[in-house]
């Protein structure tokens, strides 16, 4: 039977160690120091069958690995070998430039340095600024750059600017300011912090939404352009071309509007138009699952990688009922749970299965009063675990299995050893260093 280990945010595994709520003090050989954790329970433990958990507390030097399920908690001490890392994978990167397409006016400006110098700036007001998209990509010994004019323009008027050091005697004038910035034609005007165009494109720290545009199928990479329907312009999933001849050439250099690798489109989606595109993930049996924002509010959108076939939307408006937050995605084989969770520590949360070889959502919108790290769906239960607590200060971790009522069928509170480090000290690094749910590809 095959399994499936999810792991990455591991700061839960701890949360089920005591799962019989009692006290225990077993920490003693494994972190040198009495290292206690304590469970406070509610419900019916037995709503944890079907799910296990695995995960490991480690210190640098020693790790316990943990597997724990309904009938409780097996744990083994393992030293770690040293210089022992953690295997390298296929990493990406998105990003993104602008280039301004008619300049609607200019103004100049100078503030004066030491030496003679002035730091020059030219402010322009500009409209149908085209979008071009970078993607850098690496794996042991290979380090790739990519960068695509998207064909996507903003028709709106923008304020883009640039700037630069440059010598005068005597404080210059617009017209010699003017005249410096026409020397350097490859140089381009670029944003500012706090241009509000970043909220048209997301995947970028300044969007509402923390969401990603890539996924990974396998070793192929898949993306999309994420913007707001403010753009015009198509909108398509690219796989990206790992057979190209890639320069090697970094995108440090923003200014160059210079195309690098090659991308295809593998499909162009329906009113894109009319959609806020805002990421792209994929399943563990390779579906790629776009998420987008219309007039009917939040919805899955569903394609085939290898060939780009169109499977079916899954409406989810409840699921954008936070101001902002950050979006998280635990794959299946043939699913998904996926919400967003908020700097308050509340998730909006939901699971979203293929059955019958249709899209749907089998689990209601729950909102879990914690900042879920990972979750599984089987057999109508929904299972969750995550931290509460502000950061750099103690956390607290939390897990609940839900059924089809809003209460939970069980949930737990634990403070974990990691916890009781704080305030940290150089000596003792103690972290959940990995956490994974164990689910086989037969539960449906």
């Amino acid at each position: 039977m095959k399994k499936r280990n999810i792991a990455a945010f591991c700061s839960i595994a701890a949360a089920l160690l005591a799962a019989g709520g009692i006290y225990a003090a077993a920490w003693s050989p494994v972190l040198a120091g009495a290292l206690d954790f304590a469970l406070r329970e509610e419900g019916d433990r037995a709503a944890l069958a079907g799910f296990t958990l695995t995960g490991r507390l480690a210190d640098g030097a020693e790790e316990t690995c943990f597997s724990v399920d309904e009938t409780g908690v097996r744990q083994q001490i393992a030293v770690v070998p040293p210089g022992e890392e953690e295997p390298l994978s296929l990493s990406y990167i998105a990003g993104f430039s602008l280039r301004p397409g008619n300049i609607l006016a200019q103004h100049y400006s100078a503030e004066p340095e030491e030496g003679g110098y002035y730091n020059i700036t030219c402010r322009a007001e500009v409209t149908d600024i085209r979008l071009l998209w970078q993607l850098s990509v690496w794996q042991p010994g290979d380090q790739r750059w990519f960068r695509m004019d998207t064909g996507l323009t903003n028709p709106k008027t923008y304020t883009l600017y640039d700037s630069f050091s440059a010598n005068f005697e005597e404080p210059p004038t617009e017209t010699e300011i003017a005249r410096e910035f026409a020397a350097f034609p490859e140089r381009n005007l670029r944003l500012g912090s706090d241009n509000p165009i970043q909220q048209t494109i997301f995947d970028n720290y300044g969007s509402r939404w923390s969401m990603s545009s890539t996924a990974q199928v396998g070793e192929t990479v898949y993306f999309t352009p994420a913007v707001s329907r403010e753009w015009e312009g198509p909108r398509r999933i690219y796989r990206l071309d790992r057979t190209a001849d890639w320069e090697g050439y970094s995108l440090a250099d923003i200014r160059s509007e210079q195309n690098i690798g090659s991308a295809s489109p593998i499909a162009e989606i329906e009113d894109g138009g009319q959609l806020d595109i805002l990421g792209l993930y994929a399943t563990l049996d390779g579906t790629l699952v776009l998420c987008v924002n219309g007039a009917d509010g939040f919805a899955f959108r569903f394609y085939r990688a290898e060939d780009g076939a169109y499977e079916g939307s899954v409406p989810v408006p409840e699921l954008l009922g936070l101001s902002g937050g950050s979006f998280c995605f635990f794959p299946d084989e043939n699913g998904f749970c996926a919400g967003f969770s908020d700097g308050e520590g509340v998730t909006l949360l939901t699971a979203v299965r293929k059955t019958g070889g249709q899209w749907q959502a089998v689990h209601p919108v729950r909102a879990l009063p914690f900042r879920v790290r990972d979750a599984v769906w089987r057999d109508g239960q929904l299972a969750a675990a995550g931290t509460t607590g502000s950061p750099g200060a103690p956390q607290r971790y939390r897990l609940a299995v839900y059924g089809a009522g809003e209460e939970p069928l069980y949930r737990a509170e634990i403070e974990t050893p990691a916890g009781q480090d704080y305030p940290y000290s150089v000596q003792y690094n103690r972290e959940m260093a990995e956490l994974a749910f164990e689910r086989s590809e037969s539960d449906d």
